[in-house]
């Protein structure tokens, strides 16, 4: 990956920002806007997008190169123990030996989802592929959390569920349909199994989380210990 000077990791907390972040906030919500609005549209015929997805989220990482927000991922913190967490609409396409299966190590969960790529930054470019990048950060954040699992659902047909495997994820349960679409269940569990960044990625990671763009840190702490 080259040229990683370039790219700038935001990281928002509670769905929120700072006067001085208020531009980047706005601009990391037009992306998600457009590319779910039109997701949605596509596989289910959903007219009308509520911004229930990325508002309620605990953290929002944010990937610009430049001024252009060009890669999404999402964290929520949740405690798999309690029935409310277990009714969270998240886990409805989670059959229930797959729900136990997640839980196999412990209850204090990650959920990442929502991770959303700009059209024109889609393949590959001068920093490898988008989606590899922001999933290394989004991976690498985690790394220094307390959770027990980290839960995915990810497209087969978009190839997500082979990058996850790629970085140490666990099939939970496969050819699951969700919005029409096969998904595949996966986890990670990173106190038994450490997740794998590729060699070739891992400094110029290192270099943009090492430099990211923080809102409200002492509460992102506090949250990645939840649970």
């Amino acid at each position: 990956m080259n040229n990683s000077q370039n790219l700038t990791l935001h990281v928002f907390s509670n769905g929120a920002c700072g006067p001085a972040e208020q531009k980047a906030f706005e601009k990391t919500y037009a992306l998600w806007k457009s590319v779910w609005g039109q997701t949605l549209k596509e596989l289910d015929g959903l007219d009308v997008l509520t911004s229930d997805n990325f508002s309620r989220q605990h953290e929002i990482l944010s990937l610009f190169i430049d001024d252009i927000c060009v890669a999404i991922v999402c964290h929520r913190y949740v405690d798999l123990s309690l029935l409310s967490s277990r009714d969270d609409s998240y886990f409805k396409p989670w059959p229930q030996e797959a729900f136990k299966k997640l839980c196999a190590h412990g209850n204090k969960a990650a959920i990442g989802s929502q991770i959303t790529i700009h059209s024109g930054y889609r393949g590959e470019s001068p920093f490898g592929r988008i989606k590899n990048v922001i999933t290394s950060l989004s991976l690498r954040h985690l790394m220094d959390t307390d959770v027990d699992v980290i839960a995915g659902t990810m497209r087969a047909d978009k190839g997500m569920n082979r990058l996850f495997y790629n970085c140490g994820a666990e099939p939970i349960e496969s050819h699951v349909i969700l919005h029409n679409v096969e998904v595949d269940l996966v986890a990670f569990f990173p106190k038994v199994n450490p997740i794998k960044i590729a060699s070739e990625s891992r400094d110029a990671i290192e270099m943009i989380w090492g430099n990211r763009v923080s809102e409200n840190s002492k509460n992102i702490n506090q949250l990645k210990r939840a649970g």
